[in-house]
């Protein structure tokens, strides 16, 4: 019994162990003098500019030395990227939810109002309220991710985390 607890316990630790084990390369955006970093691995959404033009979004499917693969057909250079766009995280998940909310409230107001048999189907204080919530998820949209220009204070490389 004590053999096969043993046993048991060392293949937990060998297969948790094996996903560490295994070569990866990993995409660095880093501000040099300090410990601010992000991490970018296979599996992970990016969004960045190439050269200061074409936006791309997607999930890398593939790392290599010098580039890596977005949705599995598009070759993106390290050398080429000029921007890259981080999410933030409150703005970036809230802003359809706000945005739905203030059409969700304009919904409920008129509907209301046409229940209770009230004159003019839309009220002056409900619109200013219904919209100027539609236009706070707007500028939370603008503020949903955060810019990190390749250059001076950010620099951008691939590192092989192999053994």
């Amino acid at each position: 019994m004590k053999i096969k607890i043993i046993v048991l316990v060392f293949l937990m630790i060998l297969i948790s162990g094996s996903k560490f084990l295994s070569a990866q390369k990993m995409i660095i955006v880093e501000r040099p003098g300090t410990i601010k970093n992000f991490k970018y691995k296979k599996g992970n959404k990016i969004y960045c500019k190439i050269n200061n033009a074409k936006l791309l979004f997607g999930t890398i499917s593939k790392v290599s030395d010098s580039s890596f693969c977005l949705n599995k057909n598009i070759e993106v250079k390290i050398k080429e990227i000029s921007i890259i766009f981080k999410p933030r995280g409150f703005f970036y998940r809230s802003y359809p939810k706000i945005r739905l909310a203030g059409f969700g409230f304009l919904l409920a107001n008129t509907i209301n109002r046409t229940i209770h048999n009230q004159e003019g189907v839309f009220d002056k204080s409900g619109l200013i309220s219904g919209f100027s919530i539609i236009g706070f998820s707007y500028v939370m949209q603008a503020l949903a991710f955060r810019k990190q220009v390749i250059g001076e204070k950010w620099r951008i490389k691939i590192i092989d985390l192999s053994l």
